[in-house]
This record gives structure tokens, sequence and C-alpha cells, in this order.
């Protein structure tokens, strides 16, 4: 072998080292609140919060989740609830667009996952509101945030039986 080839091979070798080592152009890796066997059908970090909300789903349960990442603060059924009987799951297809929206009431407030767009594939940020109850005087004002990092869409949840 010669000597340009073993150069050659060395710095292919580095340059492929190198590209392993470095961080991808993609964002970086948005935690989940999952749990082992339940598919992640949405994560997202809120924009302006340290909160993650998950969508996870085992079989026909689904479940949404929020809180800081490692540290569930707020998980949507307590029992394993068939998901047609916790959410109500909205999908809406029109010309150039959808609306998809996820909802569910707790303790005083409704709470609903939108991912909203003129994007008739998909891919629309979502965001997390929460409306309280005007009657109870604990409740705190109504609250939403936009999605900043993550994966997932809502409108793969569309196969289970609404």
């Amino acid at each position: 072998m010669s000597l340009k080839m073993i150069c050659a091979l060395g710095l292919v070798a580095a340059t492929a080292a190198a590209a392993a080592a470095a961080p991808s152009g993609a964002s970086k890796q948005v935690p989940s609140h999952c749990l082992p066997g339940e598919k992640d059908v949405l994560s997202c970090q809120l924009k302006k919060s340290p909160n993650v909300i998950s969508v996870c789903l085992a079989g026909e349960v689904l479940y949404f989740r929020l809180g800081k990442p490692g540290r569930v603060e707020l998980s949507y059924p307590g029992s394993r609830l068939p998901a047609v009987k916790a959410f109500e799951y909205v999908q809406q297809l029109y010309p150039g667009g959808q609306n998809v929206s996820l909802s569910f009431k707790h303790e005083g407030a409704g709470y609903t996952v939108d991912a909203s767009c003129d994007d008739p594939m998909g891919g629309c940020p979502p965001s997390l509101s929460i409306e309280r109850d005007p009657k109870d005087p604990k409740s705190k004002l109504n609250q939403s945030w936009q999605c900043g990092s993550g994966r997932g869409d809502l409108g793969g949840l569309s196969s289970l039986p609404w």
C-alpha cells in the first residue's frame, strides 16, 4: 500500500470520526415522559417554560403527561381508560391545511393540545392551552404555550376508535 493511500485512508477515518462526534444540524433531543412500552405520539419542550409535554399511547390507552424532564407533574388519566373515554379528539382536513386537537378536563381545568396549521401534510407545531374554571376562586388565569423543539404528530391518533 502506498504512502498516499495510507494518508487518504487516515483522512477518511478522521473525517468520519469527527462527523460522528459533532452534533448534527437537527435540534437537540427532547426528553419524553412516555414509559417503556408506550409509543411516543408527541413530545415537545414548551417555549418560555421548563416543562415538556408528552402524549403517549399503550394499545388504545392514551396518556398526557406534563412536567420538567424526569419529573412528571401531571399525568392524565390516572387509570387505564380507553382514549375515547378520557379525551376528545378532533381532526378536520381542509384544502391547504388541517385542524387537529386533543383535549380533556382535569380538576376544573380544560387542557387542549392543538396542532392546527395551513399544512395539509401535518408537521404543525403544537401548542398547549389550559383554560381554568372561572367559578373556581383557586384557579389560575388561562395560559397557553407554543412548543419549541419536539417530535411527533397528533394526526396519527385518527386510527384509534374515536
